[in-house]
Order: C-alpha cells, then structure tokens, then sequence
C-alpha cells in the first residue's frame, strides 16, 4: 500500500500503478487513502522545486536526465533480477495449498 504514495516519484511507473491496484482489487477507498498523498506529495515537490530553482533549474534538468534514466534502468533490471528469483524459488519450493 505504501508503494502506492512513493510510486509518483518513478516516472511511467507512476502510471501504472492504477492498474495493478485495480487488477489486485484493491477497495478504492484504500487506494484513496494511500495514492492521494502520493499525488500531492509528488505535484508539491515539483511546484515547491520550480518555484525555488527559478531559471537555474534548467541547467540542473540537463544533467539529470541522464542519471534519472541509468537510475530507472539499474531499478527495473534490479526488480526483473528480484522476481526471477522469486519465480525460481517458487518453482522449487512450491507453498502447500490450503
């Protein structure tokens, strides 16, 4: 549930996550209460950012780009390795059905 207020902060990720709550079933109201804040939290960030920074933040823009996008790569690569792992082990280990 917690990943829904972070996951505002990874960009395309962020899009997705309405689906994979809704493809969990997970009840609106819990998704209200965990995704809102995220929203506002993430749309704060950036006004407050912007606001602050004023021209300077594109010259900072320009060289994050690159490191946002080796950072997004080395997370999914990261996640993809985790739940390979899980899948293995899942098939060597099966849980006993209830």
């Amino acid at each position: 549930k917690w990943t829904l207020t972070l996951v505002y902060f990874i960009p395309g990720v962020r899009h997705l996550s309405a689906f994979v709550a809704g493809a969990s079933k997970l009840e609106f109201a819990l998704f209200a209460l965990f995704a809102f804040p995220g929203a506002l939290l993430w749309t704060a960030t950036f006004v407050l950012l912007g606001n602050f920074l004023g021209e300077s933040w594109k010259r900072l823009a320009d060289g994050f780009g690159a490191q946002l996008a080796t950072a997004v790569v080395v997370l999914l690569v990261a996640a993809g390795v985790y739940f390979l792992i899980r899948w293995r082990r899942s098939l060597h280990h099966p849980r006993p059905r209830k």
